[in-house]
Parts: C-alpha cells; structure tokens; sequence
C-alpha cells in the first residue's frame, strides 16, 4: 500500500466491489423461503409391516411398545414415550404431522394424557400438547401445552371411536395448532422459539392404551447446496492434527512451541517518527499489545527494521524489495514478511491477471532462495463468489501464507452479520488443506462522507466479534486496518488511535498540505473507544495463544453441540474448542448475528467446572448432569469459556 490517495482508492475499491457482490448474493440465499428449493417432504407410517422399528424407525425413549393388527400399542405405562426423528429439516419451515388415535380401556381412572411433543434437536428444545378424553383436565378443555388451554368443551373421545389428530408447527406465523378430526382445537404460540422441529414424539400418561395408526409427517428437508461452505457450521473441526503458524521470523510450525510460536498481532500503515507534524512513537503499539506492524512503503527496509527492533516488533514489508536490499536483511531478527501486492483479486479484474501471476511466482521463489524463512505472499479481497472464486482460490494458495482483508461494517445499510468472515476465512483453511498459515486483517477504520466507499467504525463489540470470528475460523495472525495517522486520513480514512487528533494537518486545507480529512468529534472518540478494544483483544489473544496454536480437540476426545432458539440464519453462534495449558479446555465462541440469542452447549462428557474469561461476570451454570449450559448472547457477542472435566 503506497502513501498516495490513487493507491488507497485501490484497496478500497477492491474490498467495496468485493462486498456488493458478496452481500447480494448472502441476502438472496437468506430471502430464498427453503420450500422453494425444496419440495415438502412426507413421511408416512401405517405400521402395516408389523414393526415401528424401521420403514421409518421409531426409538422408544422409556416404556413399551409393539404393533397389533397395523396399529401402534402403548399407554399402559406412565411416562411411555417414542420418537420418530426427521433427519435434517430446513430452518424456519413449518412441520405438519397427522395421525388416527384411539383407545380401548376407558375406566374413569385419573390418568388420561396422550402428549403430541415437537423437538428440535439442535438447541435441545421441546413443546408438548398434552390431550385427554377426561372432562377434568384443563378445566373446560382437553388440550394444554402449559401455557394455553384449548378451546372449551374439545377433548379427546372418552370412548373407542377412532379420531384423527393433526398439528401443525410455524416457525414464521409464530403458532402451534391442534386440529380434531378437521376442527381446530387448540392455537398457541411458538412459545420455546424454535425454528424447526425434526423430531416428533408420542407420550402416554398411563392407564389408557393407546392405538396408533396412519402417522404421517409432511415437512421441508434441508437443502444441501446452503451450507456447503467452509466454515458454514456452528462447530469447527478444523486443525485436529495441527495448527499452521510460524515462529516470529517466518519459520513455520504446526506444533506450538512456547519458545517458539508466534501469533501476529499487527497493525497497517503506519508511520515512522515525526511526519507533517505529527511524532508517531511506535512505543503506543508495543503498549496496546501489537506485535508486529506492516509500516507504509516508502522508507527503506534497512531503516525500518532497525526502528522495528527498536520497539520490539516484527515487520511485515510492503511491495517487492530489490535483490540487493533483500540480501542485507534476510536475517535481520525482526522481519517477519513481504506482501508482493495488496489485493490482486480485486485490482488486477481484466488486466493481465496471468502475467501479474507469474510475476509473483517468479518473484517469491527468487525471494525464497535468497531469505527461506521470510513468508513472500499477497493480501486479498474478501469477493470469493463466482465469477471470482478461482482466481481468488489461486493467489490465496500461491504464497507462503494466505492473507486477505474482509471489513464487512458499512454505511450501506445495517450490518446484520459478520458471516462473510466465516466464508473467507473458513475458504482459505479449505482450499490450502490445512497446512499453510491464514491471516486476517479487520476493519477498525471509516470512510467518511458517503460515495462509493461506505465503509465505517464498527463498534468495539463488533470489532472484538471480527476478530474472534476469524480465529473461529482458522486465522494464526491478525492485522488491524489502520492506525490512525496522517497517511490514512490522506485517502479519507479515519482509523483507530490513543490519542486521535481532529486533523492530523492543518486543517481547513493549506496549500502543500495533504488532505485533512477532519474528524468529527463522534468519530474521535470512536477512533479512541476502538483502540481502547483493541488493546484489550489483544490481552486475550496473547494469554489465549498457547491453545488457540494448539491442536484443535477432536470430537472422539470431547463431542459437542450448540443449540439456539429463532434467529435469521441457523448457525448463529459459531465455536472452537481448544486444549487449555493447564489441563481441560478453552471453548471460543462468537454470535455472528445483530440478534440476541440464547444459546445451550451439550457435551457428550461430564464436566466439572465452567469459568467465563475477560468479562468480569459470573459462569453460566452446568446443568445437573455436568453435560451443557445456557448462556445469553448480545449482538456480535463473545464468550471464552475454560472448561474442566
């Protein structure tokens, strides 16, 4: 990235066309209703094979069952239940189910409850109508869900007479109805919020026998081609086998070594010393717990390294650096990397983009030979959608490490998700196999004024969501865009700083001065609250480097799940489940969503304690069974839990 305004336009021109075409297409894929690619689906069961345990298969939860004459025989048992489980069923569609009921012993005895129950498995949530031929239950009626009573007088038939039930599931109307042989019976609501039901089960109070027959289901099967990308799921099993890092020269590890291992905690563009004015101490990075900075191009990489080592960071180089330069410091102790180009996706479209390819090649197998440790790559846009992908999939496989930018806050319209972090990171695992280091930078700037670039501050909550979001995902490095300098402010950018200034020169504009780009007092603090977040992300990372650079923990070792009610997509909260140093584990979590939702984690192993870090609050609590808790998720929210079996 140079220092003139024409090459900050190119950056963002690549990210903003990048975004459009990313946006459109997520919304398009979120207003498609799942039925329109997806037929409903029936499933049927008259129990004519003599058997509920295949053709579909039920499973008895508790109690006995078997088949007579075509029909479903239970009830005798209290607490009798069976399920008959969907598969995978779109989210936010409805579930019809039907079924004949009858029953063959009325006696007048105090227990009379037949339970139609609608489950989703996924966030462990369940609603049930209990129905009873009984005129004492429920008052006046024989359906109750434990919150709303059925319409007076309807219950079920206190005598032999077949009846056909049917309930309906709406996750969009909000309803949950009971219909008797065609009259409606019961209308609630969709009181425990969720967005599907794939598991439909029948219980039994006990005493009656119940006769079951003609079940059939009709609901919208999920659709493969939705989650078909990287990183699309709420848990991530990437990196079981290693994590792909580097030591702080560039040497790379799949291991974390303690004396070794380095996770890059930079900032872009930043100035060297006093410049227009303005003394930029590179001591306000080591403080606010940077590692490393990818200085503007325009010093020599000689110059810039020894103010690097100076303030203890390691150097990310900008652009190609001559032969002879590059051979006086290949093993300076502070250089780290080079990118060749910043967002070849986006500014090379249509223009030569082969060549520009074999001139990196050439470059970064000269640079190889010459420095072996130096990681040589480029740094990409975040458009990874046809027409796009291949080429986006070819430089970001092509160097040392794969390195793209995503700032998905803009002015355009409210950000509703972060997920396009999710896609590029999660791509960037994929395409490289696992095996090469994945860098992200995030956005903690704004483009002020409007036009073609809309890009603005997240919040801090938003920016620490970024972040996680992208180690979630696969990232061993992270880099900041941008300090708050001069250099920004002179392609109309406003970053983040401790001490941001107004102007950085004088402002209105005066004759041989760059462009002033003037904060308003709204955007200084905000310049400042991010830094101030960033500072304390940074905090977490370091302390959370030894698990985040350790193995992921396989699901054979500890197997879970995450679980939400409604929410606009189904995977909301994403997370990674990492080994803590001092035994147990470290559980990263982050909600992708401008919703809140409230989310319960289930374990396949007991655990025996759960502590919430960096946040100053109390632990969710486990549940009498040691196996999953519930905890509240804000908009863009972020837990980190140490948990110990």
């Amino acid at each position: 990235m140079g220092l003139r305004m024409a090459l900050s336009i190119a950056w963002i021109w690549g990210i903003s066309s990048a975004f459009s075409v990313d946006d459109v297409a997520s919304e398009s894929t979120a207003a498609t209703p799942a039925a329109a690619t997806n037929p409903a689906s029936v499933v049927v069961d008259d129990f004519s094979d003599g058997n509920f345990s295949h053709n579909p298969p039920w499973t008895a939860q508790s109690g006995s069952f078997e088949v007579h004459n075509g029909e479903l025989v239970f009830g005798t048992e209290k607490g009798a239940a069976i399920g008959l489980d969907l598969g995978k069923v779109a989210w936010k569609t409805p579930l019809k189910a039907r079924l004949k009921l009858r029953q063959t012993n009325a006696s007048g005895k105090t227990s009379f409850l037949f339970g139609l129950t609608l489950t989703d498995t996924a966030s462990n949530r369940t609603q049930e109508i209990s129905a009873s031929p009984h005129p004492g239950y429920f008052g006046t009626s024989g359906f109750y869900d434990g919150a709303t009573v059925g319409v007076q007088g309807a219950m079920l038939n206190g005598d032999t007479a077949p009846q056909t039930l049917e309930i309906a599931f709406d996750p969009a109307a909000n309803s949950v109805t009971l219909r008797k042989d065609g009259v409606e019976v019961f209308r609630g609501s969709n009181r425990m919020e969720m967005a599907r039901v794939n598991r439909l089960m029948l219980k039994s109070g006990g005493t009656l026998t119940w006769l079951v027959d003609d079940v059939r289901v009709e609901f919208t099967p999920e659709d493969p081609t939705q989650g078909n990308r990287p990183g699309s799921k709420a848990v991530q099993t990437i990196y079981t086998a290693g994590v792909p890092h580097t030591d702080k020269n560039g040497r790379p590890l799949v291991q974390f070594k303690p004396d070794q291992s380095f996770l890059q905690l930079g900032i872009w563009g930043n100035p060297i010393g006093k410049t227009w004015g303005t003394d930029y101490d590179l001591k306000v990075l080591t403080e606010a717990g940077f590692n490393t900075m990818w200085p503007w191009a325009g010093r020599a990489p000689g110059d810039v390294l020894e103010h690097s080592r100076a303030a203890g960071l390691q150097v990310i180089l900008m652009h190609a650096v001559p032969d002879d330069e590059l051979a006086k410091i290949k093993d300076h102790p502070n250089l780290l990397g080079n990118v060749w180009m910043d967002e070849p996706t986006g500014s090379l479209w249509g223009k030569d983009m082969e060549g520009h390819f074999r001139a990196f090649l050439e470059y970064k197998a000269k640079a190889n030979r010459s420095a072996p440790n130096l990681r040589v790559f480029i740094n990409d846009v975040p458009w990874i959608d046809p027409p796009a992908t291949e080429w986006w999939t070819k430089w970001n496989t092509a160097g040392d490490v794969s390195c793209h930018d995503n700032y998905p806050i803009k002015h355009s319209a409210q950000t509703r998700s972060i997920s396009a972090i999710a896609d590029t990171v999660g791509l960037a695992v994929h395409v490289n196999n696992q095996k090469k280091p994945v860098w992200l930078i995030v956005g903690a700037f704004e483009q002020p004024g409007g036009g073609s670039f809309t890009f603005r501050f997240p919040t801090p909550m938003q920016l620490r969501a970024c972040v996680y979001a992208g180690l979630i995902h696969g990232a061993t490095g992270i880099c900041y865009f941008t300090w708050d300098t001069y250099v920004c402010r002179d392609g109309n950018v406003i970053g983040m700083s401790p001490e941001p200034k107004v102007a950085y020169v004088p402002n209105p504009r005066q004759e041989g001065y760059t462009h002033p780009t003037p904060a308003t007092p709204t955007q200084v603090i905000a310049a400042n609250a991010l830094w101030m977040m960033a500072a304390q992300v940074n905090r977490e990372i370091q302390q959370l480097a030894p698990s985040i650079l350790s193995p992921t923990v396989e699901p054979k070792t500890c197997e879970y799940s995450v679980g939400v009610g409604l929410g606009r997509t189904e995977h909301p909260i994403h997370c990674l489940l990492k080994p803590h140093p001092e035994g147990g584990y470290v559980l990263l979590t982050v909600n992708l969503e401008d919703a809140v939702e409230m989310a319960r984690f289930t374990f396949s192993t007991k655990l025996a304690a759960l502590e919430k870090l960096f946040e100053n609050q109390p632990s969710p609590a486990l549940t009498a069974d040691g196996k999953a808790f519930e905890d509240r998720f804000e908009p863009f929210d972020v837990h980190v839990y140490r948990m110990k079996p």
